[in-house]
């Protein structure tokens, strides 16, 4: 008779535990703050800066999962010009907001780079490349893109 107790209270201690459920505290901040972030990913120059911004990380860049750590990890094809661009995109929004330069000549100097940047991407730009390594000034940068990068039209 014990050992039919102890087994029925085994069984049904088992089967307690195996119907656990799962239940977590919704947090409706978490929520917020998603959406924060992307209604703050608009360019300060307007939603075209926006779009030009997503197609430079588009082109340039690329997500590859680690297949040990199933991590995701980005690559960045051509970085001394994509981050060149990304300099010279602060350095105009930062010299805008602080009126070094006025808005328009900002938004007209930023253009160009991101137009240039994106309609180099598939040619063969190892030059440019090097002397891009080789500044590291942002005003040499925007300067370089605005005299030395040219598009044939």
């Amino acid at each position: 008779m014990r050992n039919i107790l102890i087994t029925l209270i085994l069984i049904a201690i088992s089967i307690s535990v195996q119907a656990q459920d799962f239940v977590f505290h919704y947090n409706e901040m978490e929520r917020d703050e998603l959406m924060q972030k992307v209604a703050t990913t608009e360019h300060p120059f307007g939603s075209e800066f926006t779009q030009l911004m997503l197609l430079l990380k588009e082109n340039y860049t690329s997500e590859e999962q680690n297949s040990i750590s199933l991590t995701m990890t980005l690559t960045v094809e051509k970085p001394s010009i994509y981050y060149s661009v990304r300099k010279a995109n602060k350095h105009y929004i930062k010299a805008a907001r602080k009126g070094r330069i006025p808005k328009e000549e900002a938004k007209k100097g930023l253009q160009d780079v991101l137009v240039k940047a994106l309609n180099i991407r598939y040619q063969n730009t190892e030059a440019l490349e090097d002397k891009l390594d080789k500044i590291k000034d942002v005003e040499e940068i925007v300067a370089f893109y605005s005299k030395d990068v040219k598009l044939d039209m």
